[in-house]
């Protein structure tokens, strides 16, 4: 087996590397947030997916007409159901990619070598197998800078996380002969700190396609993961070169001025939170916020409308409806 010093230098050169750095604090790991959850999450309920025998044969067929790997399909599927369950157009997830490194003994040693990095998609009304087209692309173009940690794309970007999800693709190739063999099971929860996980295999016993959703239980209820499911299951089933319908709220602009305001007010929120209030009464604490993303909220709206709103004021407003109040006067 390789010593660790196989896996650990790679990922100190990937911190070194100005190259790297740039790909991701001015790429993808700049992208708005999209958080589901609130602060703290944690993965705590395991919710299998049936599926039926004819989706494996269909996404492979989807995936090659594509001209992708079944994986990009697959990921492509779960940024549009990411999108259409966050009610939004633009979406950032993340992706487990593998970090085992190269060489002989590597497959003998023991560790799971994984990160998780941003991917990002913009869906519109774009078909899955256009949606894949650019999922392979994505992490075509990551391969090389995939060892930067996430730890440090947090720390270094500076205003937090920018995703709570992530999508994870496992394809174990069964043998027969002696040796190790690997043994899959999708009913034991995974804590780590996201609100939810994807998890889509081909069990190496049968070859077909098996999904999993872990997602935070204190945050979600059974309803919201069968709608999650729903939508994951029609999403495979779906015609691979059909548009789709937007993802986003309609795009014509409120009449009203207090509308107008509250809309715009609700897209800075939603670009430094993650997500937007979900009434007026919404609290930015309770949203998830905390004082540097304040400050981020604060200077959104200024450049973006020319409000003069300031940071002691902004602490002193009680919920997303004053807010709204306070920086339509400016207006």
């Amino acid at each position: 087996a390789l010593p660790p010093h196989h896996h650990v230098a790679p990922e100190r050169a990937a911190l070194a590397d100005p190259a790297t750095r740039r790909f991701w604090l001015d790429g993808p790991g700049a992208a708005p947030p999209l958080l589901l959850g609130g602060p703290g999450p944690r993965i705590t309920v395991t919710r299998p997916v049936p599926l039926d025998d004819d989706d494996t044969d269909r996404v492979a067929e989807a995936a090659r007409a594509a001209g992708v790997p079944v994986k990009s399909y697959l990921l492509a599927v779960h940024l549009r159901a990411l999108g259409e369950t966050a009610g939004r157009d633009d979406v950032v997830s993340g992706l487990v990619v593998g970090g085992r490194p190269e060489g002989a003994g590597s497959d003998a040693t023991l560790g799971l070598f994984l990160n998780t990095l941003p991917v990002t998609a913009t869906l519109r009304g774009r078909p899955l197998a256009e949606l894949a087209g650019d999922a392979w692309h994505a992490e075509r173009s990551l391969m090389g800078h995939h060892r930067f940690p996430l730890a440090e794309i947090v720390r270094a970007g500076g205003a937090g996380p920018r995703f709570d999800s992530f999508f994870n693709y496992t394809h174990f190739h069964a043998d027969d002969r002696a040796g190790p063999r690997v043994v899959v099971s999708r009913v034991t929860t995974v804590d780590v700190g996201f609100s939810l996980a994807v998890d889509l295999a081909v069990v190496p016993d049968t070859g077909r396609l098996a999904l999993a959703l872990q997602y935070d239980g204190r945050r979600f209820d059974a309803d919201w993961a069968d709608r999650l499911a729903a939508t994951f299951t029609r999403l495979l089933a779906t015609e691979p070169t059909a548009a789709l319908p937007p993802a986003g709220p309609p795009a014509d602009p409120p009449t009203d001025a207090r509308s107008r305001w509250s809309a715009r007010v609700a897209g800075a929120w939603r670009d430094v939170l993650g997500v937007t209030p979900r009434s007026a009464a919404t609290t930015f604490a309770a949203a998830g916020g905390d004082s540097l993303r304040a400050l981020r909220l604060v200077r959104t709206l200024r450049q973006r409308y020319g409000t003069g709103l300031t940071l002691a004021e902004f602490a002193e407003l009680a919920d997303f409806g004053a807010l709204v109040e306070r920086v339509a006067r400016d207006g």
